[in-house]
């Protein structure tokens, strides 16, 4: 299966073009299945990615992405930026590509799902922000995601990784005894915040407000309904690009752990874990 949308409005094909904007009006949001698993991607509310089911169980709230243009302005989700193409080449694939005069951004994701009952499942993700200008820009990303694993939004323990260099590479969560999921990105991000976001959303807030926002770098652990963000700072040349990858697993906890704080011990056990369930 192959759906391709271009947006570009020329007046070559230009019935073409309000076809493929028609199906977007009527349809704004793409499923992906693989295996156990599903995952929706809304690119037009923006919502992001949403409704993660991992052999029909809910482990992911929203994903967002957000970008900023130099140090005054506010951020903004990338789908307020133009969408200039969809494709799905599979069920389990999806690129998108948002844009506006000189600065176009890339995410491609690629869902893999586990075998039936395993409870296991990965979203990889691909971004690419090319500056199409004759100047450099000082480009600011950041992701914001809130996981509520096993459906529940309460009882996660989250806790943010950093190597050596103070970048943050990583994102581990839990749900008591039952559900882990991660977060792998490289390269690593210049700054992060571990915040809860029930009763209030603060971190969550401060990405939609009018106000530039620099993350705090509180890495937790945090326990109770939490969500995470991550900061890429980048001088883009002229012409030049910045690319990201980030890979999102659940899946079961094989051995209960008595405590989010031994989180990063429990790591090596959870990752032969799911080289088994993976074979």
């Amino acid at each position: 299966m192959k759906k391709n949308f271009l947006l570009a409005v020329v007046a070559v094909g230009f019935v073409a073009c309000n076809s493929a904007l028609d199906a977007l009006a009527t349809d704004s949001s793409i499923t992906l299945k693989d295996n156990n698993t599903e995952v929706t991607f809304s690119f037009q509310d923006k919502f992001g990615m949403k409704n993660w089911y991992v052999d029909g169980v809910s482990q992911l709230y929203r994903q967002q992405f957000y970008y900023r243009i130099g140090s005054t302005d506010y951020e903004r989700p990338i789908d307020s930026l133009n969408l200039w193409n969809i494709t799905q080449t599979s069920d389990n694939s999806l690129s998108l590509v948002y844009g506006k005069r000189g600065l176009k951004i890339e995410v491609s994701y690629l869902l893999s799902g586990g075998v039936e009952g395993s409870g296991y499942s990965t979203i990889s993700e691909q971004i690419k922000i090319s500056n199409l200008s004759r100047r450099s820009i000082d480009f600011h990303f950041f992701q914001f995601v809130d996981f509520d694993l096993a459906g529940e939004y309460l009882g996660d323990e989250l806790l943010l990784i950093q190597n050596e260099d103070g970048l943050f590479t990583g994102a581990y969560q839990r749900k008591g005894n039952s559900y882990f999921g991660e977060e792998l990105l490289s390269p690593g991000a210049n700054r992060a915040q571990a915040d809860e976001v029930y009763p209030t959303w603060p971190l969550f807030d401060s990405l939609v407000d009018s106000q530039p926002t620099t993350l705090n770098n509180s890495a937790g652990p945090i326990s109770g309904d939490p969500a995470w963000a991550f900061q890429w700072d980048q001088c883009i040349d002229a012409k030049g690009s910045f690319e990201i990858s980030i890979v999102k697993t659940v899946y079961p906890i094989p051995v209960p752990e008595p405590s989010v704080f031994a989180i990063v011990s429990l790591v090596g056990v959870v990752v032969a874990a799911r080289k088994r369930i993976k074979s």
